[in-house]
């Protein structure tokens, strides 16, 4: 079962609607991968960001998203960084490394240095790879001896390789109103992803990898010196697939501790409803560490009994000198 499950999710990734791009429930733990304009876009010096998610478990060989990005800001109004994910799916060995390069030119609106904008971009690679070995084809099923899947057969496929390298190029801009002491800091922003939609099939036709639209909006309002609320909504968009993540997340300070506690919900769409995501965490010192959990609401919750995903996150920001931060930065980070 796990294997025909697999085998469908490959077929129609590959010959319908092209290859999606990996998703993150906790894609505000990872700003590069949102938004190429978010490089940089820190209280602090510097930034490194770690995410690890697992889903589907319960259903196959579970798919698992690993990323990790740095990237830090200058007093010139520059930002730097880079990102690495990896993404592993099913018997297949299904691999995909994506290594990018990231820079980003912040911006201001107004005399004042409130109202702030930064306009980034991405540049690297995407290498995919998979074992056809490890799968079983439609046209490998016998009919002899009462049916079955009988591997020496010839799976009926015109295979032209087992490993893509193109190039891959992202853009994004982001807008956030910084005045420290404000009740409610906006912000909002938008990226592309694979502009140039380079050919990524294994096959002798090509296949083109659809560009991704990212949009997203949130607010952090400051309701107290205690308690933070965030309230964020994106969207995202590639080829015939849509997901709208509506989230509430808060903040709350624990005096005896010196940390906040992090408490939120997401509920995730596509055409219908997709997840509810439950997450929480901590906020101390320097460092940020988040959970969160899926529970699947798909049309596939009779196959995962509503078990989806888990996904872990670690954040560390740091200051190359001991200073001030000098503007509130949308809580995305």
């Amino acid at each position: 079962m796990r294997r025909v499950f697999y085998i469908l999710i490959i077929l129609i990734t590959n010959h319908v609607a092209n290859c999606q791009d990996a998703h993150l429930s906790q894609y505000y733990a990872a700003p590069l991968y949102l938004n190429p304009g978010m490089t940089g876009m820190i209280d602090q010096d510097y930034r490194i960001s770690m995410n690890y998610r697992s889903q589907w478990r319960s259903v196959t060989v579970p798919y698992v998203t690993t990323a990790i990005s740095y990237d830090m800001r200058s007093r010139k109004k520059f930002g730097i960084g880079g990102m690495f994910l990896h993404n592993s799916a099913g018997d297949g060995n299904f691999n995909v490394i994506n290594g990018l390069i990231s820079g980003s030119y912040q911006f201001t609106l107004d005399t004042n240095k409130n109202h702030r904008v930064s306009i980034g971009i991405q540049g690297g690679i995407i290498h995919k790879s998979i074992d056809w070995y490890q799968l079983l084809f439609g046209n490998q099923y016998d009919r002899g001896n009462g049916g079955g899947i009988n591997s020496s057969l010839d799976p009926g496929i015109a295979l032209l390789t087992s490993n893509v390298t193109v190039p891959d190029l992202n853009f994004g801009a982001m807008y956030y109103f910084a005045k420290l002491n404000s009740m409610l800091n906006p912000f909002l922003g938008g990226s592309v992803y694979h502009i140039t939609r380079p050919n990524e099939s294994f096959f002798e036709e090509d296949i083109k990898i659809p560009r991704k639209y990212n949009a997203h909006v949130g607010m952090k309002i400051n309701v107290s010196p205690m308690f933070q609320l965030s309230p964020l909504v994106s969207y995202m968009r590639q080829e015939k697939f849509n997901d709208v993540a509506v989230n509430v997340i808060s903040d709350y300070y624990l005096k005896d501790s010196d940390a906040y506690l992090i408490l939120g919900s997401t509920y995730r769409t596509t055409r219908h409803i997709d997840a509810i995501i439950l997450h929480t965490g901590l906020r101390k010192g320097k460092f940020i560490y988040r959970l969160s959990y899926d529970v699947n609401a798909s049309i596939l919750t009779s196959l995962s009994s509503g078990r989806g995903g888990i996904e872990f996150s670690v954040q560390y920001l740091g200051f190359l000198m001991p200073r001030i931060p000098k503007f509130s930065c949308p809580r995305l980070q």
